[in-house]
């Protein structure tokens, strides 16, 4: 008996030791960080390269200033300052993807605020001759080569300035005499864009939403060469067929990336469309326009970037011209900051993916609760609030009910629909409080309400944009969003559900437009697709056609991307079918 005590009590205390031990704690953490790494999309190359902060500090040696050193003598990187993460993201880009990055505000510099005062001109003079909103310039060739001399010495200096609050000042006798009829910059005590603070991204989970939605654009080898789209699909007997011409399935495709499989050595022949024809409206572009920047790098795909600040897209240009991808990344400016994708998206306009990162916060009082992370952000970019409108809701609230009454008659598909619950049950590793939350409120809106009687943040952000999304439903094949939260998810998921089971009764009207669009409207002007200049009226309700939703790793934190589409399955074939034949 007293042997038998002893051995329990050993027992416990090497538990207990076990887990006080600090070193015991690190490595457990390590663990499940490199854990949640392998979880990343496998064309990330941050999934296999991790990031080794001590030999990536001797080649950008602005870093030091955040190394610090731990008691037992490792080293780690501060990310406590905003200015950390910056410099971080700075480095990374041009190492791993040689893009070049700027940022104003961590480290303000005058010499670039000159340039920005030029660019600032010269887009209200673009903007008031031009009624299409974009942001490009005839004559950006002729100080586009100075401004990359301007960024390489900033870049140059900032490890001497990243210890002080000196701004930067650079020696102005290398700008050409091309210069001579540019503006003065303003005084900085009287300019407001040196208050300017902007989100700065953490590369890793950016790219890897980019090769998330890349996989809705890989088309499958087999079925490009045996399967004829559209052949079986029939509407008020009319028939819309499509004949493959011989495919060269054995050459290498320099515009399309070749996916390989290693699960059981097989090897898959599915490649992703790359290229500029594939075309990707950014919705909330920002200053650091780090999404088209990072899918023009990878997959060479051409962008459109939007944002209602206006000087986020002066910075966001000043970065296209440092990667010299004017031709492949243009910017609108959205006027009107209650409207998502009208005055934007043209009749004629085709756009393979549509993406956002929404603001997460309905009121700016939410903004870096956080006591152990400075959060330098634009206003715009983390807080979305819209006012209500009681009217409005009230007609709203009747057509839900309305639309409620349709479901319930709609048995037949209730039953098809409940794979598609028992589908998000791989979220049960995350059912938290979070999930018993949500499925108390599964037939509740969230609002968010203050004492201007305002409701916003991320929710209804992308609440509104799925509304919105019915007006240009032919121009955008893939709608996508990155959630923060997963008690949004379910919720965004009921939303879509019941929009798909009101598809699935009345589809006929849709599917034959869509059909009729892809056969007799769709053409190439240049690289791009798009349809026949000509104004289309819906004279009937559309409603979407199928969802994927995907769980995006980076480090220890998951986010989920939430796609929709109008388009089915065999409609979004023929499409992707289309751009592999005339492209390779």
């Amino acid at each position: 008996m007293p042997q038998n005590k002893t051995l329990k009590t050993i027992q416990k205390f090497r538990v207990g030791s076990c887990n006080n031990n600090t070193h015991f704690k690190n490595k457990k953490n390590n663990d499940n960080r490199i854990g949640t790494v392998r979880l990343m999309h496998d064309r990330n190359i941050h999934k296999y390269h991790f990031i080794d902060f001590i030999e990536l500090s001797k080649k950008y040696t602005y870093l030091n200033a955040y190394m610090k050193k731990k008691k037992n003598g490792n080293f780690f990187y501060n990310f406590e300052k905003s200015i950390a993460t910056y410099l971080l993201s700075k480095a990374i880009l041009k190492e791993y993807y040689d893009i070049n990055f700027y940022l104003p505000s961590y480290i303000y510099d005058k010499n670039m605020s000159l340039f920005f005062d030029t660019i600032c001109l010269l887009s209200h003079e673009n903007l008031e001759k031009s009624n299409s909103g974009f942001i490009k310039f005839e004559n950006v060739t002729k100080f586009k080569h100075d401004l990359i001399n301007a960024y390489n010495e900033h870049t140059r200096r900032i490890p001497n300035l990243v210890n002080t609050d000196v701004n930067c000042t650079i020696n102005h006798s290398y700008i050409s005499d091309a210069h001579d009829d540019m503006p003065n910059p303003h005084n900085d005590e009287n300019n407001e864009i040196n208050n300017d603070k902007f989100l700065c991204p953490c590369v890793p989970g950016r790219v890897n939403y980019i090769h998330i939605i890349s996989d809705l654009a890989l088309v499958e080898m087999s079925q490009v060469v045996q399967y004829e789209y559209f052949t079986n699909i029939k509407n008020n007997d009319n028939y819309v067929n499509h004949v493959n011409t011989n495919m060269r399935t054995n050459e290498s495709i320099e515009t399309n990336t070749k996916i390989s499989t290693d699960a059981s050595t097989n090897i898959s022949n599915d490649i992703v469309l790359c290229g500029k024809h594939i075309k990707v409206l950014d919705i909330g572009v920002g200053a650091n326009c780090i999404y088209p920047l990072l899918g023009n790098n990878v997959y060479k795909w051409s962008f459109v970037g939007v944002d209602v600040n206006l000087n986020s897209l002066k910075y966001c240009y000043i970065n296209i011209l440092l990667n010299n991808k004017e031709n492949d990344i243009l910017l609108k400016y959205q006027k009107n900051k209650n409207e998502i994708f009208t005055n934007i998206i043209q009749t004629n306009d085709l756009f393979f993916f549509s993406i956002c990162n929404p603001p997460y916060h309905s009121l700016l009082e939410q903004v870096n609760k956080n006591p152990f992370r400075d959060l330098s952000a634009n206003l715009s970019e983390v807080v979305f609030a819209n006012e209500l409108d009681d009217k409005s809701n009230e007609g709203q609230m009747d057509k839900e009910i309305l639309d409620k009454v349709k479901l319930d008659n709609n048995k037949s598909f209730n039953d098809k629909m409940k794979h598609l619950t028992k589908e998000e049950d791989n979220f049960s590793k995350y059912n938290t409080k979070e999930k018993d939350l949500t499925q108390k409120s599964k037939h509740k809106t969230i609002s968010y309400n203050n004492t201007n009687g305002c409701e916003g943040g991320e929710y209804s952000f992308i609440i509104n944009m799925i509304n919105k999304s019915s007006k240009c439903f032919y121009n955008v094949i893939w709608f996508t969003t990155l959630v923060s939260k997963y008690k949004h998810v379910k919720l965004i998921k009921n939303k879509i559900i019941n929009s798909m089971r009101l598809y699935t009764t009345h589809k006929n009207k849709q599917v034959e437009f869509l059909n009729n669009m892809l056969k007799n409207d769709l053409h190439v002007n240049k690289d791009f697709y798009s349809f026949n200049n000509n104004t289309k009226t819906i004279p009937f309700e559309v409603y979407i056609s199928q969802y994927r939703v995907f769980e995006s790793y980076t480090g220890r934190i998951t986010r989920w991307i939430v796609c929709w589409s109008y388009y089915n399955q065999q409609q979004i074939n023929y499409l992707k079918n289309i751009i592999y034949q005339q492209r390779c």
